[in-house]
């Protein structure tokens, strides 16, 4: 063939009659071999993949299945009943079939509540079903193997690089490669796959903007997606396979948005990312990136965190959808309060803290009592990799007693302070060199006279700070080195302090 335009037609026999039928199964098996680490989100994912097929797939319920908790036995039972409902159906004959299963896998086989199912078996299926066209989707490690049949070779690793040889109207769509783990995510609740090919489906894929998500359009921003996602992760980058053979003319529309329940339009300046999130269920339903049109999604009525990443920083809107609603939101529905507010806690630009706390110090001579008193510290963080990336200046007062003597003593510091800063999780931590000027005041002298001192003190700084809540967090510093004070001679003195207290970014 010569391209995957040309690839991805569809089969013009029976697409406009009004009796052609679309089937689906969706199957999710969270356990596999005793070897096997359970899943998570095999069952959940199988059900999003079905719910939208029936919402935009032209998938009517009835001609819908799902099998959560799928033995070899019951998914064979299951491709049996579906065979038997499309050859009872008004022409015998099925326009569309399509299979989704979301298991543990190795090469060759799907595991499957303790047990190993073929992948031929799919495959065979696949070939005798009485269908058009049939697409089978298989999320599952290693699972790239249901794509090397007999009839098929594949050029490349892209799509735009399969070749087909001899099978008919037929897809096959694997999560990962012969050698690849499919990976789960707990942030976006379910596969990587399996959440960026629906996200597709939904609109996020289509990139005509014409409402329907064509086959070649969803394969495209699932794999990149895919890849994308897992390219920094433990298990390595994962790359979706694809075969198909596909006759005829037009393209394969596998949703349609105008069949959604409820749309949402999202309209920013290229460039601008978009994340949505379930309110009730903090499950992640979409990420993408604005483009030069609008990006409009399917979505069920419900309520939605949307929230928008700009160069000036983030921002966050709740959005309900009622049935039937077409709704849309661009950059200018966010108050730009809320854009610098969440901007400045995403430390995507520099941001401001302030710490107030107690201090002790080691005091300036033997006679005295620890020093006890507060800081105050202004800091600017910014986020980027140079080796100074928080500045400070902070202000500091302590005082101690000498029963010996019989005299007060206290000091009043002022300085800056440069540190390289850390981020592991809710922590951080910070060191670098401190530069201050200590005013000393003694008071309540032997001679009646109070005494003042003003020297220079060089330290260095650290400091640990732990997140609390929201922008709200604790931390605890420590600086050591000298400072110079006049006594009868100036002399160089030891100087170490500690501070404990609370600190607020905005």
């Amino acid at each position: 063939m010569s391209g995957w335009r040309a690839a991805a037609c569809l089969l013009a026999l029976g697409a406009t009659s009004a009796f052609a039928q679309h089937f689906a199964l969706a199957v999710g098996e969270n356990t596999g071999l005793p070897s096997d680490e359970p899943l998570r989100y095999a069952t959940h994912d199988a059900a999003r993949v079905l719910t939208t097929l029936v919402e935009l797939g032209q998938v009517a319920k009835e001609n819908a299945t799902l099998v959560q908790g799928a033995t070899p036995d019951t998914l064979r039972a299951a491709l049996g009943s579906l065979d038997a409902a499309i050859r009872r159906s008004n022409t015998g004959r099925a326009q569309r079939v399509t299979v989704y299963v979301s298991s543990h896998g190795s090469e060759g086989a799907l595991h499957l509540a303790g047990a190993a199912l073929p992948m031929s078996e799919l495959v065979s299926f696949a070939r005798h079903a009485p269908a058009d066209v049939v697409v089978v989707v298989v999320d599952a490690c290693r699972s790239g193997s249901v794509t090397q049949l007999k009839g098929l070779r594949r050029t490349g690793e892209r799509p735009t690089q399969v070749d087909a040889v001899s099978l008919e109207g037929r897809v096959f769509i694997s999560a990962s490669g012969n050698d690849e783990y499919a990976q789960e995510s707990e942030a976006l609740g379910g596969s990587y796959f399996t959440h960026h090919l629906v996200v597709g489906l939904r609109g996020a894929a289509d990139a005509s903007r014409d409402g329907r998500v064509t086959l070649d359009e969803a394969y495209r921003w699932a794999w990149s997606r895919t890849v994308e996602s897992t390219f920094g992760s433990r298990a390595g980058v994962q790359r979706p396979a694809f075969h198909v053979d596909l006759r005829g003319q037009g393209e394969l529309v596998l949703t349609e948005l105008s069949r959604a329940t409820a749309t949402l339009t999202l309209s920013a300046a290229p460039g601008a990312q978009w994340l949505l999130t379930d309110s009730a269920s903090a499950v992640v339903v979409g990420e993408l990136v604005s483009g030069e049109k609008p990006v409009t999604l399917a979505l069920a009525p419900g309520r939605y965190a949307v929230r928008l990443r700009e160069p000036n920083g983030q921002a966050e809107l709740s959005v309900g959808l009622e049935p039937g609603q077409r709704r849309a939101v661009n950059a200018q529905d966010f108050p730009k309060s809320a854009l610098t507010k969440v901007a400045v806690k995403g430390r995507d630009v520099p941001i401001f803290v302030l710490s107030l706390g107690g201090a002790v110090g080691l005091p300036l001579s033997s006679s005295l009592a620890p020093e006890l008193g507060g800081e105050a510290r202004l800091r600017l963080d910014s986020n980027d990799g140079r080796l100074v990336n928080q500045l400070g200046f902070f202000v500091a007062g302590k005082s101690a007693a000498s029963e010996r003597f019989l005299f007060r003593f206290h000091e009043l510091e002022l300085g800056a302070s440069a540190a390289h800063r850390l981020d592991v999780g809710r922590f951080s931590l910070a060191m670098g060199p401190q530069v201050s000027g200590v005013l000393v005041f003694q008071d309540q002298l032997p001679t009646g006279k109070p005494r003042l001192s003003l020297g220079p003190s060089l330290s260095a700084w650290v400091e640990g700070r732990l997140k609390l809540v929201a922008s709200l967090e604790a931390f605890l510093s420590a600086q050591g080195g000298v400072g110079l004070f006049r006594r009868i001679d100036v002399v160089a003195l030891p100087r170490l302090s500690a501070a404990l207290g609370v600190a607020g970014a905005w």
